[in-house]
């Protein structure tokens, strides 16, 4: 997703991407189209979390196609919630007021130093009547930003706290990433079985 270029400017920019994804393993011959799902962490998380936008999917994505679930891990929803907000010119508030229909699971730990649970909170809470029943949440205590890492750290990142920046501790935790990966294979599992 960032290799070559960096971190594009805007979330929507890596729409194509991912649903040029969708659309070659749907042709692959020993792939059903229709029981692909989409996982992202931090950053990745958003784009899996976009991607469930209908107007998103019908804009990038061939005729009827979809992603079957979506997961994300510790993704910074304040770039989503400003999105519902109107606040970004890269971002419709509509985007969310229709959804594929498929479920949208986030993963976040309570000590995310993102920022993370407040802001999916909010965006959770803002999102329509209609939209709201194919998302959920999970939290997990005393998880930091980036339970999966293979190393503990602390650094500056300019996109935590809402955007304006902060100190972020990304604490490696074994036994969290155990109960994500088994969460993660359950939901995929479950969503992505054969009718």
């Amino acid at each position: 997703m960032f290799q070559g270029r960096g971190i594009p400017p805007w979330i929507v920019a890596n729409m194509p991407h991912a649903f040029q994804t969708l659309r070659w393993l749907a042709r692959h011959p020993r792939i059903d189209g229709a029981r692909v799902g989409i996982m992202g962490m931090s950053y990745g998380g958003q784009v899996a979390m976009l991607a469930a936008s209908d107007a998103i999917a019908r804009t990038y994505a061939e005729p009827g196609q979809k992603y079957a679930a979506h997961l994300a891990n510790y993704p910074q929803c304040w770039a989503l919630r400003g999105a519902r907000a109107a606040v970004d010119k890269h971002y419709k508030a509509t985007f969310f007021d229709a959804v594929t229909g498929r479920p949208v699971h986030v993963l976040v730990g309570d000590r995310d130093g993102y920022g993370s649970l407040a802001t999916c909170r909010e965006f959770l809470d803002a999102l329509p009547a209609a939209s709201k029943p194919f998302f959920a949440m999970t939290v997990y205590e005393g998880a930091t930003f980036g339970w999966d890492y293979s190393f503990s750290n602390v650094s500056y990142e300019a996109t935590a706290n809402r955007g304006r920046g902060a100190m972020v501790t990304a604490t490696s935790d074994a036994q969290v990433s155990r109960r994500a990966r088994e969460f993660a294979v359950s939901y995929f599992a479950r969503h992505l079985a054969a009718p």
